[in-house]
């Protein structure tokens, strides 16, 4: 959105989650083979809490290797990563993930530091997605469909504190999916993995990869432990990644725990997106000079701040009492008045040489609750419309 906004409203708690995907990653060294790894049950691998595939069968087969890997191991996580990705674009697909966020330093082994255990599960299937995305006290729900997202945060067990948002006119990812990816990516990065043949699960082959060593300038890891399954086509079905950061008292262990799962049924909107939000989308009409704001449906607005962000520069508030599915407001300026906004409902202005411009391209609209466990005191619905869509 634009850079001139004061936004604690439309920031709120539904930022909190987000702001721990943000990775730091690691310098990459071309990787060297090491030896083939024991399968020590016993290691930092067995930490694992998503389930791994029991093999049944073990062999060294190494044709139909997926890209990024040859009969050694995992020779360019990159591609390996990338080719991962785009296997899951047009598929229905789960993703678990659990893994540790160190903050408060940028050494994980500094006094100070303390660590943070996210976890994530995503069902995403094509122009849709449901993610759940959790910390310690903050639960993240996220809907994404074609041209539209909605967010729910709670705080607290049992909830102390709810908030909402449903947003049209935005890209439907909300890059959940390319920052797991990118975790993934900057983990593997830091080891080496050999190739140790393939176990049958599920009447599914995967090719295991096992860590061998660090790659160079991975400092401050000291050592790691991981294991990785990939089926031939890329896709990465299994991964744990152990770190140990220092050594003695002054430890730190972190870790990533990631599970694919395909086969399973497409996501549906949850319940709290009708019920708790009303959906919006908007338009420039009046040979650009007028915005449309349409209620398509959802939750019927009875008392709201319409907060329009113009290309001039301007940002005006105007309020609304009642708003109902099926209505459409129509939101313009006149030239003797710039400052402010005039609102029709139902019935578009006849428009002459005195309306101001807003431009013809797409129009961003967002419904944000503000109540008053976050803000202090209830506050009304904030709807934000910025014409040229969110920048």
């Amino acid at each position: 959105m634009s850079t001139s906004k004061s936004t604690p409203e439309s920031g709120g708690r539904v930022l909190i989650a987000v702001a721990c995907i943000g990775l730091v990653a690691l310098s990459v060294a071309t990787p060297t083979v090491q030896p083939r790894p024991a399968h020590d049950a016993t290691s930092e691998t067995a930490t694992r809490s998503l389930p791994v595939p029991t093999p049944v069968a073990s062999t060294n087969d190494t044709t139909e290797l997926p890209p990024g890997t040859s009969a050694t191991g995992i020779e360019n996580v990159t591609r390996l990563v990338e080719v991962h990705k785009s296997a899951l674009n047009d598929i229905t697909y789960t993703v678990e993930a659990e893994w540790d966020q160190v903050s408060g330093a940028s050494d994980p082994r500094a006094a100070g530091a303390e660590t943070t255990t996210i976890t994530i599960n995503s069902t995403n299937g094509p122009s849709r997605s449901l993610t759940r995305l959790s910390t310690d006290d903050v639960l993240n729900e996220f809907w994404s469909a074609e041209n539209a997202f909605a967010a729910k945060t709670s705080v607290g067990s049992p909830s102390q504190a709810i908030s909402y948002r449903y947003a049209s006119g935005e890209s439907t990812d909300p890059g959940f999916r390319r920052s797991v990816t990118a975790l993934l990516g900057d983990r593997l990065n830091s080891s080496t993995y050999a190739y140790t043949g393939t176990v049958t699960t599920a009447n599914r082959t995967l090719h295991e990869f096992w860590a061998t060593g660090l790659r160079a300038n991975t400092t401050p890891i000291a050592s790691t432990h991981g294991r990785v399954l990939v089926d031939r086509s890329g896709r990465i079905h299994d991964a744990t990644v152990v770190q140990r950061y220092g050594s003695g008292s002054d430890r730190r262990i972190v870790r990533l725990n990631y599970a694919l799962r395909t086969g399973v049924v497409a996501p549906t909107r949850p319940d709290w997106v009708r019920a708790e939000l009303p959906q919006l989308t908007g338009s420039v009409v009046g040979n650009g000079t007028v915005l449309a704001l349409e209620h398509t449906g959802g939750l019927r607005v009875s008392n709201a701040t319409i907060r329009t962000f113009f290309p001039d520069g301007r940002d005006i508030d105007v309020s609304v009492e009642d708003f109902e599915p099926g209505e459409t407001l129509y939101l313009y300026r006149l030239r003797t008045a710039p400052d402010r906004v005039r609102v029709r409902v139902n019935e578009a202005p006849a428009v002459n040489d005195s309306f101001v411009p807003v431009g013809d391209d797409s129009v961003g609209v967002s419904a944000f609750t503000r109540p008053a466990s976050f803000y202090g005191e209830n506050l009304p619905l904030l709807i934000e419309v910025e014409p040229g869509g969110y920048g």
